[in-house]
């Protein structure tokens, strides 16, 4: 590989990474935005595609909360319901 392969190689993932983020679609997005240049070799417009159909960052994160908070919830009800199952005996 040549130095001009490398320039052209370098230039080329950088024009990448400029469609993904100034797209409309990485808005609020721009951690899952990161992680797909990152580990995919997706091109810009599919990458594009993909994120407008994904929750924003932000959303991820709260419905992600919420889960936690809902297991954690159902873990304590089912503890609490085996105790009592425990002591009507």
């Amino acid at each position: 590989m040549t130095s001009l392969d490398v320039e052209a190689a370098r230039k080329a993932e950088r024009q990448r990474v400029a469609d993904v983020f100034a797209s409309a679609a990485s808005r609020g997005r721009e951690r899952t935005a990161a992680d797909f240049l990152a580990h995919d070799t997706m091109g810009a417009a599919e990458i594009v595609k993909h994120l407008a159909a994904l929750p924003t960052d932000g959303e991820f994160e709260r419905r992600r909360a919420a889960d936690k908070q809902q297991r954690s919830t159902n873990a304590w009800d089912k503890a609490i319901a085996n105790l009592g199952g425990r002591n009507n005996g």
